[in-house]
């Protein structure tokens, strides 16, 4: 990725370069500010919205709360009246048809009162049962709930012994269930009479309780016992009902399923109740449409994003606008240049003469570049050119190596005719040298070809110091189509008995050469010798000037450099002193010549 931005750049002219980074600093910083934008803004008025939606959901339940509370104290109140506790107690006593009918009409007298005094609370009816007596204010309800009452309501009333039953039928879904004992208050008795049942339309509660926020956006409630889902609103998804209890851990949240997104409130019924047992701990969830907000966050997202894509198209055309004259006067330089070629003077325009920015200056400076280039090829670049050509070809003539190969072969052809066996080895040899490091021109050779100029060296110097000079050299097998830079040993094996037979203070200097294999990639080759020995630092000294060279230092500094300039970090030239030896150890890269490569193919 970064190449092609690279490649690209190259091709670009400065105009759209200039232009290229304008937009993406405009693309940035518009991309970045629109973000923070919207986190604030959104997030503000996310935050702002939910605890308004909170607030008003949380008063819907404490009005479902208060309404329940209500009509638990009119099940109180039923049960401690004293019209109804007169009148269950004849009942109870007698069995003459004719009482039995006035305590009726007074019962019936009583809870149409009740049912009429509290319509608030949407009761659908209220029921007496004695057993041998039943009168409800809707028969006909009420006959549709007997069973669920008789099998499911009595029964709790009778486990909890006189307490309040709550019950909300599930199956049903909008009924709430208040059952009792009515006990016999006079004379403290406490004789069971019957039961009283209150029978509440929880949708008439719930549209109480939620009609204030419901007109804004549509709005829901939903009771739980444990798991299980005791009532909930019609209209509302049943994948959102099951995840409440999941959803809303804290005191609000915000509930999504299949596209659809609800904002909810929750807690508990139990502290509104005055019955705690367990069977009365409900949780509620107080939910309404959160697609109107949604809606509005995509409407300011998109008008946002829409804006920023404007201001950005503005600035690339403003930016451009003011880039291209820039960019014309740039290229009309561009041109002027190419158009310059010092065979003719360069023509001023006066346009640019009168301006004092910098593209008059550019223009400015180019013109009297083109001047003072022009008189410099008429007064010297002719006359210079015609020397230097001479002179190459001087040195071309005087500068042939073969001259001197055929000067050598002579001497060495009269030296095996007069029987001079040493002097013609000697010339032999130096003929060699003088091919291999002449002639020669290639920076890296292999290990074979660098030892056969090693040798034709020793043999010179063998027959120059005879048996004073004792020369060994150790190659590991496998290495000599290694491949190492040319004249890197022999330097250093002529540094070796320079110094080693100068200072000499033992009969014979013994110089060796040892090549081996430093781990699976690396190439150490050592040159050592008796008779001398190293300075402590004395690259770092000769690198800072510290001391001078004296012919080896040169060839020392040149080799570092060298080796530095082909292997980079991957190299090192150490110098120190060993049992009695100046060594002289290069560390190269292990690399193959294709000779080798071949024959192991």
């Amino acid at each position: 990725m970064i190449q092609m931005i690279k490649r690209i750049s190259l091709l670009l002219s400065l105009k759209w370069k200039v232009l290229s980074i304008v937009v993406l600093t405009v693309l940035f910083m518009a991309a970045g500010c629109i973000f923070i934008a919207l986190q604030t803004i959104v997030h503000s008025n996310e935050e702002m919205l939910n605890k308004t939606l909170g607030a008003s959901l949380s008063y819907s339940a404490d009005t479902l709360s208060r309404s329940l509370v209500s009509a638990e104290t009119v099940a109180n109140l039923l049960y401690s009246d004293n019209v109804i506790q007169t009148q269950l107690g004849i009942i109870h006593e007698t069995n003459s048809s004719s009482i039995r009918s006035s305590a009726r009409s007074q019962l019936s007298t009583v809870l149409l009162r009740y049912v009429e005094q509290y319509q608030g609370l949407h009761l659908k009816y209220i029921t007496i049962d004695t057993g041998s007596f039943l009168y409800s204010t809707n028969q006909y309800l009420y006959e549709q709930d007997s069973e669920y009452i008789q099998n499911i309501l009595y029964p709790k009333a009778d486990i909890i012994e006189g307490a309040l039953v709550i019950q909300a039928d599930s199956e049903k879904g909008s009924r709430l269930y208040m059952t009792r004992i009515a006990r016999q208050i006079k004379d403290f008795s406490l004789e069971n009479l019957g039961y009283i049942t209150l029978c509440l339309d929880l949708n008439g509660l719930v549209e109480d309780a939620v009609h204030f926020i419901g007109s804004i956006d549509p709005a829901w409630f939903v009771l739980y016992h444990g798991e299980d889902c005791l009532y909930s609103s019609s209209g509302l998804d049943s994948k959102i009902i099951s995840r409440l209890p999941s959803a809303i851990k804290g005191s609000y949240g915000v509930i999504r399923s299949e596209g659809k997104a609800c904002f909810g409130v929750g807690g508990s019924l139990k502290p509104y109740l005055r019955n705690t047992r367990k069977d009365y701990d409900w949780d509620y969830y107080c939910l309404i449409s959160y697609e109107g907000y949604l809606a509005q966050t995509r409407r300011t997202n998109f008008l946002f994003i829409s804006l920023s894509i404007i201001l950005v198209i503005i600035m690339c055309l403003f930016a451009g606008r003011l880039f291209t004259p820039i960019v014309w006067h740039l290229r009309h330089l561009i041109d002027r240049m190419r158009d310059f070629d010092g065979s003719k003077g360069l023509v001023p325009e006066p346009d640019y003469q009168k301006r004092h920015d910098e593209i008059g200056q550019l223009h400015g400076q180019f013109e009297n570049m083109g001047v003072k280039i022009r008189n410099l090829i008429e007064e010297n670049y002719e006359k210079e050119l015609a020397a230097k050509q001479a002179q190459l070809k001087a040195l071309e003539m005087q500068v042939n190596p073969h001259f001197l190969y055929n000067v050598l072969e002579s001497i060495n052809w009269r030296a095996q005719s007069a029987g001079l066996t040493e002097i013609s080895k000697m010339v032999d040899a130096l003929g060699k040298l003088m091919r291999g490091t002449v002639s020669n021109t290639q920076q890296i050779i292999t290990l074979e070809e660098e030892l056969r100029l090693v040798s034709n060296y020793i043999t010179i110097q063998k027959l120059r110091f005879e048996d004073t000079l004792d020369f060994h050299q150790n190659i590991e097998s496998g290495l000599l189509q290694s491949l190492v830079p040319r004249l890197i040993i022999q330097p250093l094996v002529d540094n070796a008995i320079r110094y080693g037979m100068a200072d000499m203070s033992e009969d014979v200097c013994t110089v060796e050469v040892n090549i081996y294999k430093k781990g699976s990639d690396l190439l150490c080759i050592e040159v050592k010798n008796t008779g001398s020995f190293f300075e402590e630092n004395l690259l770092e000294k000769l690198e800072n000037n510290i001391i001078q060279p004296t012919g080896s230092g040169i060839g020392l500094l040149n080799i570092k450099k060298r080796i530095h300039l082909l292997y980079g970090s991957n190299c090192q030239l150490i110098l120190n002193n060993e049992d009695g030896f100046a060594v002289a150890r290069i560390i190269i890269p292990l690399e193959t010549s294709l000779v080798q490569e071949e024959s192991h193919a």
